[in-house]
């Protein structure tokens, strides 16, 4: 309700950003909900089309705290419920928060390039660790003969694939 308010929209963002941090299963529904809303009002807000590291150049103060924030959203929404957003239903919605993670992680900030970058690390470790790495084939293989690798056609790397 406040967030396409200009003057409600970091303080409304700060607020999802600790709720959407949370890690509460039963309460997956109200999650799904924030970040679907969030979302729908960004594409409003601010077009997935725009540059956002040059219009956070010219922007002003409140403009570029309202792009950090996206960034700790995204950041702490993906790390707590990332799960959840991979289903099916949510595809779009989820390509579409990562594309504007990538555009925000172009912005020319010391401080926004750190949240994207932790955010980035642990998401890549976590497609390797669940995609890539080697799977034993049964007991335990000391030097880890007869190892197969992931499917490179695996759900999740072709979800990413444009990411």
């Amino acid at each position: 309700k406040f967030l396409p308010t200009r003057p409600f929209r970091n303080d409304t963002l700060a607020c999802l950003t600790e709720i959407g941090s949370l890690s509460q299963a039963n309460y997956n529904h109200v999650f799904q909900n924030i970040f679907t809303t969030l979302i729908r009002n960004l594409m409003q807000t601010l077009p997935p089309e725009t540059n956002i590291a040059a219009a956070y150049e010219t922007a002003q103060e409140y403009d570029c705290l309202y792009i950090q924030g996206l960034s700790l959203f995204f950041s702490g929404f993906f790390s707590a419920h990332l799960e959840l957003l991979e289903k099916v239903e949510n595809h779009k919605d989820t390509l579409s928060a990562m594309m504007y993670l990538v555009n925000i992680s172009m912005v020319d900030d010391k401080e926004i390039f750190k949240i994207c970058l932790e955010y980035w690390n642990k998401f890549a470790s976590d497609l390797y660790r669940t995609e890539c790495a080697p799977r034993g084939m049964g007991g335990s293989n000391v030097l880890n003969l007869g190892m197969s690798f992931a499917n490179s056609n695996s759900p999740r790397k072709t979800l990413y694939s444009n990411v």
